[in-house]
């Protein structure tokens, strides 16, 4: 394979090159043919930027069939090692005596790079106390230990001493790991493995192993580990639990990534080897750092796999380091687990590296779906709607807002009727009122979708039926990162298709008559495959028992929060760097034609023009929120700067790593101007050339200092996180980098929805702070809601997984599997129409975001979440139904109850959730039955009330009585579980009392169980008079609008049905409602 590649690329007639190449085989013995061949690939073919003449393969098979069986094993063990020497070096050293070719190779397996001597600095412990020192937790409430500290200090020495000095017995003699041949690492490190299974407890075997795991490192990259990478490291191992780790940006993060997901292979279980994931923001990155770890990996022949959507290998059976992104991780593990009905080891022994794992906890909404189908994906009998549809949303009968949704479902189908009357009647069966309904959810959605924001349109090539086809495809953008295998779900892509066709009509018409030499291939109507599992980022999650995550930003206290609530990390570490960089911040620029601080400017294509010719001797890295932004700046850049000093980096230009690498690589020279979009905000280096003297004293040192910072412009305002990462593109590692913000002040002004300009700089300034926590805020809170609407959704559906590995038979299977894909369906349906019912007639252009007073309130949608989670049961339910099958419930299945008003969705405790609940996680129980089960949720919604009344009490003094009967109604309700019930009713009158009016319904529909089951028992004497008074208090509460009352009296009316003597009395003191 590897010669294949590299004579397509080298070889324009490679048949002759291959015939005398077997020639010049023939005529060595075949013993030692797979040896030569093995060095050939090393020399030649695996260096496919290498031009290799023919006449120089000839001439090194000849020479290497000359030499000794011993020498020529040696040379073949050197050349199954990357890297590797070029064939110039080794035609060289061919022509020397054996002992002198012996000598070579023991040197070059060594210090393959040449430059082990520079390399000393990492082997000392200079600033190791500092860094410990600066070592932290990132939360107040976290303690790291000052002995923990001095087991780490230990431990790096320790690691340091063996790889350079202390000598370990190895081959019969003593010596460092730095003097260790290949061999003997590997066997030194399987050793160490065994020692550590046989022996958990003993850590010098672990220690040892991550000295070789260094000295591999640094012969397979270049780069020996510095202490602060290796620390990171052990670090996870000594705190038991999830772990969050915040390092620096430009420490090597990819260093530390790559010899974690080898220590946690190789000792993370007791065990034996575990199962690694190591994932990475994007598909771009991930294929980076796989290409850059993977001779690591070889080296000691650790399994490794690059995982996409459509990997076909299950690299679960046996332990495996798996490099992908968290989209495509969980959809090839939707895929083992649908499809090929795979088993997957415990979650014990699967452990999960996090790379940028900020952007995964707080930013990543996307649910992950995964679809399949057995009929033919590429003939679709619908295929004939999609247009009529997108036609249809746009008439005047549609978007007339007097039509239900049930009138629309039936219009559409009179629409559908007139256009094609032949095709309705032929499909008819297919068109149910649901999937009326989908398809013009579908429509609309489409509608919506923006090139170049949402999707990316693309030419491909692809086989159908065993024929070429040439179509044109959307390509899903998610976080500004083209995903060529993704597809939008529901109908959406269908629709968005249909929607191009129409827009492209005329370049489709003339790739038609043209044969495809001109126009644009249309855009395939494929078949519409249904969604049959579902995950997110939590629930993926979820899956591994250890979880390590690394980031430059770990978050604000209120995300850092969500990561130990909702993910369960236990341990934030705060990692500090090795080497500090030199940030410059350069004064903000503000465009405007009176402003002339630093300098002037109008707009800001003119500011970045005078900004590239004041910094014409640096590299510019200038970011912009999209790449019609991008496109827009270029365009006003090119003719001042010229076209050989700008390019642009976004996901329409860099379709593959290599081009993407390739730009990355120009972005460092001196004067180039990269115009990027955040695509290039994570996980990219830009490696300036540093330079040698500072400070400069020379023209030529001066020059180079400059080439060496790297200067990033700030074009539009980001979020706090995304702000600190593009810093973090320069300044890396300790060289010197400057930062600017240039922002055209009236975008500023529109953004913080301002009628007038601030004129002081101060005020400017200022009005950049307030967009960017406006900004964070809001995406926490939406972020938060989202996160909890997927996780109930998930719960419920794997239900239905417990039920596919119950099924009895295939047709069994396929009908679950068709349930839940309605569920996922239904369920996503029934969110996006609470969510419109809570934002009545599109008042506030993001649903999720409402502001009271100027406020940004967090918990606007608290009751459309509780809607949600009481609908989605009947759903359930109703799927499982027909299919004859025991009801089984997800553990949340128990009532809920309303929050009171003033707790925060991002400020709950580590023990709830983030859906007000009866009972928490933590605490759930099995239960004996529904009835006791409504006791223990009644007593803790009863608590979680009563913590909430010290507000209102000072507020209403009067109350204090009141309050009085509700302890003793507690307390008689914990002797008695029958009065928990009562308890709970009488804390609903003490949350009325409070006026908490935003979750009425839910209140009212939660206690009307509780007061049928109060029929069937047997309700204390002193509980249901204190709920009458509290109750009555509720009702003549100035607090509770008149039109609101109503609710109440019908309550208080039902309680005196009850028929109980003891009630007399307090019911002739009340006043008459």
């Amino acid at each position: 394979m590897q010669f294949i590649k590299w004579i397509g690329k080298h070889e324009s007639q490679p048949w002759p090159v291959l015939d005398a190449l077997l020639d010049s085989l023939r005529k060595v013995d075949e013993k030692h043919v797979g040896a030569i061949l093995t060095i050939l690939a090393g020399a030649c073919w695996r260096r496919l930027d290498d031009a290799v003449s023919l006449d120089d393969q000839q001439r090194l098979i000849t020479t290497l069939a000359h030499l000794t069986p011993e020498t020529l094993h040696k040379l073949d063990a050197l050349y199954q090692l990357t890297p590797c020497p070029g064939i110039q070096a080794l035609l060289e050293q061919s022509t020397k005596s054996e002992d002198e070719i012996a000598a070579w190779i023991a040197a070059y397996e060594l210090d393959p790079f040449g430059h082990r001597h520079m390399m000393m600095e990492q082997y000392t412990l200079k600033g190791v106390d500092e860094f410990l020192a600066g070592m932290q937790p990132l939360t107040e409430e976290q303690i790291l230990p000052d002995a923990l500290k001095d087991t780490l200090k230990e431990n790096i020495q320790y690691i340091l001493a063996c790889s350079h000095h202390a000598c370990l017995p190895i081959s019969g003699t003593i010596k460092p790991i730095n003097q260790f041949t290949a061999q003997e690492l590997q066997s030194y490190y399987q050793d160490c493995m065994a020692k550590s299974h046989s022996n958990f407890e003993d850590s010098t075997s672990r220690l040892e192993a991550l000295a070789i795991l260094c000295e591999v490192y640094f012969r397979t990259t270049g780069r020996f580990p510095y202490y602060s990478q290796i620390l990171s490291v052990m670090s996870t191992f000594y705190l038991d639990g999830h772990t969050l780790l915040e390092i620096p940006t430009g420490q090597g993060k990819s260093i530390t990534k790559a010899l974690l997901a080898a220590w946690q292979f190789s000792f993370g279980r007791a065990e034996g080897a575990a199962h690694v994931m190591a994932l990475a923001p994007n598909a771009l990155l991930t294929k980076r750092d796989f290409d850059e770890s993977r001779a690591f990996f070889d080296y000691l022949h650790l399994p490794t796999a690059l995982v996409t959507a459509t990997t076909v290998d299950n690299h679960f059976e046996t332990p495996t380091i798996i490099y992908s992104t968290a989209a495509d991780a969980s959809l090839y593990c939707s895929k083992l687990k649908m499809v090929d009905k795979a088993h997957f080891p415990l979650a014990d022994a699967r452990f999960l590296i996090v790379d940028e794992v900020d952007a995964e906890l707080y930013d990543n909404s996307t649910a992950f779906n995964f679809s399949d189908s057995q009929e033919d994906i590429y003939t679709n009998p619908l295929a004939w709607v999609y247009p009529l549809a997108n036609q249809f949303i746009d008439s005047p009968i549609f978007l007339n807002e007097a039509f239900t949704e049930q009138e629309d479902v039936l219009l559409f189908k009179q629409y559908l009727q007139e256009k094609d009357t032949n095709a309705y009647q032929q499909h008819e069966t297919r068109l149910s009122a649901f999937k009326l309904n989908q398809l013009l959810d579908a429509a609309c959605i489409a509608k919506q979708l923006q090139e170049n924001r949402d999707f990316l349109v693309r030419r491909v090539t692809r086989m159908v039926y065993g024929k070429e086809q040439i179509i044109s495809q959307a390509h899903v953008l998610i976080n500004h990162v083209e995903d060529k295998e993704a597809t939008l779900s529901y109908g959406v892509q269908q629709a968005l298709h249909a929607r191009l066709n129409q827009q492209h009509e005329e370049d489709i018409d003339l790739f038609k008559r043209t044969n495809g030499e001109q126009g644009m291939p249309p855009f395939p109507c494929d078949n519409q495959i249904e969604c049959i599992d579902s995950q997110n980022v939590a629930s993926f999650f979820s899956q591994f028992g250890h979880q390590v995550g690394i980031t430059g930003t770990a978050g604000t206290a209120q995300e850092l929060t969500f990561a130990m609530t909702h993910f369960g990390f236990q341990h934030l570490l705060k990692i500090p760097p090795r080497r500090p960089g030199k940030l410059h911040y350069l004064p903000t620029v503000f465009c405007n034609p009176k402003a002339a601080f630093f300098f002037r400017a109008s707009t800001q294509i003119e500011a970045l023009q005078r900004l590239a010719m004041k910094h014409k001797h640096q590299p510019l890295l200038i970011a912009c929120k999209d790449i019609d932004k991008t496109e827009q700046l270029y365009g006003g850049l090119v003719q001042s700067v010229g076209s050989d000093r700008i390019q642009m980096i976004h996901a329409k230009n860099c379709d593959d790593t290599e081009e993407f690498e390739r730009r990355i690589a120009q972005a460092k020279q001196a004067g180039m101007i990269t115009l990027v979009t955040p695509l290039v905000g994570r996980g990219v280096d830009i490696k300036t050339q540093r330079a040698n003297v500072n400070p400069p004293k020379s023209q030529q040192q001066h020059l180079d200092k400059l080439a060496e910072t790297l200067l990033v412009v700030e074009t539009d305002l980001f979020r706090y996180r995304d702000r600190a990462q593009l810093k973090g593109r320069t300044a890396r590692d300790g060289k010197a980098g400057e930062f600017i913000g240039i922002f055209n002040l009236n975008d500023l002004v529109a953004q913080a929805n301002r009628d007038t300009r601030p004129r002081s700089r101060h005020a400017k300034l200022a009005l950049l702070d307030l967009i960017t926590a406006t900004m964070d805020a809001e995406a926490t809170v939406e972020h938060g809601i989202r996160h909890q609407v997927k996780e109930m959704q998930v719960s419920w559906a794997n239900q239905f997984d417990a039920y596919l590995q119950q099924a009895l038979d295939t047709e069994q299977q396929r009908a679950i599997v068709a349930a839940k894909a309605h569920f996922l369906l239904e369920s996503d349906r029934l969110w996006t129409q609470l969510l419109e019912d809570a934002n009545p007639n599109g008042q506030r252009l993001n649903p999720y975001i409402c502001y009271t007073n100027h406020t940004l309130d967090s918990e606007h949608l608290n009751a459309t979440l509780v809607q949600y989670r009481t609908q989605l049961t009947p759903l359930y339910q109703a799927l499982i139904e027909p299919l004859n099958l025991p009801l089984l419930l997800p553990n949340h299945a128990t009532p809920v109850v309303a929050q009171p008003k003033r707790l925060a969705l991002i400020d709950k405790p580590k023990n709830q959730t983030m859906i007000p609940t009866f009972i928490a996680r933590e605490e759930q129980k099995p239960v004996e039955n529904e009835t006791q089960a409504l006791y223990r949720a009644a007593l803790a919604a009863n608590e979680t009330v009563q913590k909430e009344l010290a507000p209102w009490l000072a507020k209403y003094p009067q109350a204090r009585p009141l309050f009085s009967q509700a302890q003793v109604a507690r307390d008689q309700a914990i002797k008695d579980q029958n009065s928990v019930i009562a308890a709970n009713l009488m804390g609903l009158g003490v949350g009325m009392a409070q006026g908490n009016l935003t979750q009425l319904t839910m209140l009212m529909d939660s206690h009307a169980l509780a007061l049928q089951a109060l029929t069937a028992v047997e309700a204390p004497t002193d509980v249901l008079p204190a709920l009458l008074k509290t109750l009555n208090a509720a009702v003549l509460s100035p607090a509770i609008p008149h039109a609101d009352k109503e609710a109440f009296v019908r309550l208080h009316e039902e309680l005196q049905t009850h028929n109980d003597s003891s009630l007399t009395a307090v019911l002739i003191e009340l006043p008459v409602l």
